[in-house]
């Protein structure tokens, strides 16, 4: 088995607040979605 890193970010807080829909939002503007995701499998 070969350990895998995958880095997961969000965007920034100004453009989280300004109420835009956001690449990794998955169009409902919660922007820590892929973050809360990865947090339960690594």
């Amino acid at each position: 088995m070969v350990p895998i890193v995958h880095i997961v970010g969000t965007p920034p807080i100004a453009s989280q607040f300004s109420g835009a829909i956001l690449h990794r939002t998955l169009g409902n503007g919660y922007c820590r979605v892929f973050a809360n995701m990865y947090k339960e499998i690594t």
